[in-house]
């Protein structure tokens, strides 16, 4: 029985070790994320300013600044993705931490809700930077049919998840009725 006791508190150490890590990489993702975005803005100011030579001017132009900061939105995203996780596995695995009411994870089922969103969020961004750089439709279009099947299987996923925990909810209530 102590052996299974010292296993399982090995288990909270070892759980621990993975959210720290996730944490961590979700701050140098926000982190990077603010560099990108200063570095942008400091080019496309400088650009502006001191150099108005055609050679320059396509930094300047709208499509290349929107896929910029789409790709600073991407990785704001992945750092969620990693937070979530963290916190996540922190609720589950180790015990009950305060966070917003939008990050509600009670099982396992509900961090993979959140964590499909958030890929879904993510998808869309980086096809959006895609579009937004690629000189090749037909690539472009099938890129855009592989990002459309993986978004739907996301969005059924998380249908059938909810859909299951609702049926599961009925028929807890209705067992303890009788």
């Amino acid at each position: 029985m102590k052996m299974l006791m010292k296993l399982l508190l090995f288990d909270k150490w070892f759980a621990m070790i993975t959210v720290v890590a996730l944490y961590i990489g979700a701050a140098f993702l926000v982190l990077v994320g603010a560099t990108n975005l200063i570095l942008y803005i400091i080019d496309y100011v400088s650009l502006s300013l001191y150099d108005l030579s055609n050679s320059k001017r396509e930094m300047r132009d709208a499509v290349v600044l929107s896929a910029n900061f789409i790709s600073i939105i991407d990785v704001y995203l992945l750092a969620i993705v990693f937070y979530l996780l963290a916190v996540g596995l922190y609720k589950l695995l180790i015990g009950p931490i305060e966070t917003f009411e939008w990050m509600k994870i009670d099982n396992l089922d509900d961090l993979k809700e959140k964590i499909s969103k958030t890929i879904i969020l993510f998808l869309s961004g980086t096809f959006l930077r895609i579009v937004t750089q690629s000189k090749d439709a037909t690539n472009t279009l099938f890129i855009g049919i592989a990002v459309s099947c993986i978004c739907l299987m996301l969005i059924f996923y998380v249908k059938a998840l909810k859909n299951n925990n609702h049926n599961n909810n009925h028929n807890n209530t209705n067992n303890t009725k009788i």
